[in-house]
């Protein structure tokens, strides 16, 4: 039972580099709860996007977004197709899916290390300013670069799939 528990309980956590790989970073997966949570968030946000720039461009901008994401080259009117929903998106709109996304990392954030991993220190994100404190391991979010925000986020929602994956694997 012992062995069973420590596969699980390895599967749960993550750990990126950031800040330009000073730091060690080490976080929790999503909950299937919180990652379902994020995700209806997620797409709430994105559909409410999607209704106020109505749902043909919606799609077609859609399609386009899958298309570059896949590495695929857009044509000129693609690129200005893409260009114009974004420069349409308002900023209530990207703050709410920044919100989303840090109190997601605030939850999942759990320790690090600026020693490779040799000694680990608490460490909790905040989301103001004024509630960081290096001495109590307390560090604003607003710190984290786009890169290490977008890692973090996405070990944290993959993690979750990986894990189950996993422990199928260990049941079968």
């Amino acid at each position: 039972m012992k062995d069973f528990l420590e596969k699980i309980s390895s599967s749960s956590l993550w750990q990126i580099e950031a800040f330009g790989g000073e730091v060690l970073i080490e976080g929790r997966i999503l909950t299937p709860a919180e990652a379902e949570r994020a995700g209806l968030a997620s797409s709430l946000i994105a559909a409410q996007i999607v209704k106020d720039q109505g749902s043909n461009r919606g799609s077609a901008v859609q399609d386009i977004a899958a298309k570059a994401e896949e590495g695929e080259e857009l044509s000129e009117h693609e690129q200005d197709l893409l260009l114009s929903f974004m420069s349409s998106l308002r900023p209530e709109q990207l703050a709410a899916m920044s919100e989303q996304e840090d109190r997601i990392l605030c939850e999942v954030v759990k320790r690090g290390s600026s020693d490779g991993g040799a000694t680990w220190e608490r460490l909790s994100l905040v989301t103001a300013i004024d509630q960081q404190d290096p001495a109590s391991g307390r560090l604003w979010i607003g710190m984290l670069s786009k890169e290490d925000r977008s890692l973090m986020i996405e070990a944290a929602m993959k993690g979750h799939k990986e894990a189950a994956d996993k422990l199928a694997s260990f049941r079968g």
